[in-house]
């Protein structure tokens, strides 16, 4: 689901996965079966940006997020960015990856 927007020249998508942070940097593992990582940055540098945000209410938090985040892609040399627009449905400890979901059904039957 990419959108080419009338006013520029980039396209934006919605990419589903888990946030976590390291005190300094977020990175989201996308939901998809290689768990793609991407190092998340703002589009803008203003102290409302949604990234900016997130990381000065959980910067220092230990643990996960399912997090909804619109972006654009960027490649930061070997490693794969997202410029983010905008993140929605943040919940704490929920988790969309396939593995985990295994994990649970298997601690549930024992």
């Amino acid at each position: 689901m990419a959108t080419l927007l009338s006013h520029g020249a980039y396209a934006q998508d919605i990419f589903i996965g888990t946030l976590s942070t390291d005190g300094k940097h977020a990175i989201l593992k996308r939901c998809d079966l290689g768990q793609t990582e991407y190092l998340l940055m703002d589009r803008n540098t203003e102290q409302s940006a949604p990234l900016a945000k997130f990381m000065n209410d959980h910067g220092n938090e230990d643990g996960f997020w399912y997090a909804e985040v619109f972006g654009i892609y960027e490649a930061k040399g070997e490693r794969h960015g997202l410029r983010v627009i905008d993140i929605q449905n943040l919940q704490i400890g929920k988790s969309c990856h396939l593995l985990d979901a295994l994990k649970d059904l298997d601690a549930q039957r024992r």
